[in-house]
């Protein structure tokens, strides 16, 4: 029987030597970290090598599958989370800027709004306009929630990598929205909201997978408190930038 700690976290291939002769990766898999995450993002946010449709395609099936293997070491078999979400992020900008895509169907920001409330009405203009500059922050809410609400089942930083990958498949929507709204019918982006909170939930119950009374209610409950949280930090940055804008 083979001892499982000489296994490849990647493939289950024994190990011989310092790296996988199968698939390549390092026979020394360290657990997730801060410090980590900042090296992949410098080695290989910007790389489009990877298995990306493999990724994409678990994401759509399976995602806590995809989050669990990931987590546990399988790092070579698919796409690293903040490469991911970099890479869509880059082709969404480049994309709606190619087609033109205005999320307000081309209508301007309202100016019938009284002078005390002009700065909150330019702040949710703001937001939506420039939704791909701050979905980080859904990335931080979907990690800092989930750990709140099944806080012993992995660290923070997992939880953040599983943000990623759930924020990258978002933006891959909202290209997809763009597309459609540009060229077939207008889509409002409210609706974006509501596809998040429904892909949300998926995630959660495929990552955790308990089907007691307790969890049902937490999935949803996390989804909802995830939402609301990231749209707390999206809008209160915005703000701030409309502030500071308007000080100048």
């Amino acid at each position: 029987m083979k001892d499982e700690k000489n296994l490849c976290l990647n493939c289950g291939t024994e190990l011989i030597g310092e790296f996988c002769h199968n698939c390549g990766q390092s026979a020394k898999v360290k657990r997730l970290s801060l410090n980590g995450a900042i090296r992949d993002f410098f080695s290989s946010s910007l790389a489009v090598e990877g298995p990306f449709f493999k990724t994409l395609r678990g994401l759509v099936i399976n995602p806590g599958k995809l989050f669990r293997e990931y987590i546990a070491g399988r790092r070579k078999t698919y796409y690293k989370p903040v490469a991911f979400f970099i890479m869509l992020t880059a082709i969404y900008i480049i994309v709606r800027s190619l087609i033109n895509y205005d999320s307000f169907g081309g209508n301007p920001p309202p100016t019938d709004v009284p002078e005390n409330r002009k700065i909150f009405s330019d702040a949710s203009f703001f937001m939506v306009r420039n939704i791909n500059n701050i979905l980080f922050f859904l990335v931080l809410s979907i990690g800092v929630i989930q750990k709140l609400f099944f806080r012993k089942e992995y660290r923070l930083i997992e939880y953040i990598s599983v943000g990623f990958y759930i924020s990258g498949f978002y933006i891959l929507i909202g290209l997809l929205n763009a597309i459609i709204s540009t060229y077939i019918i207008h889509i409002n982006p409210q609706i974006n909201l509501l596809i998040l909170l429904i892909l949300m939930i998926y995630s959660f119950y495929s990552l955790h997978r308990r089907k007691n009374l307790l969890s049902i209610i937490k999935y949803p409950l996390a989804a909802i408190f995830s939402l609301i949280f990231y749209v707390l930090m999206g809008y209160s940055f915005s703000l701030l930038i409309v502030f500071l804008k308007q000080s100048l």
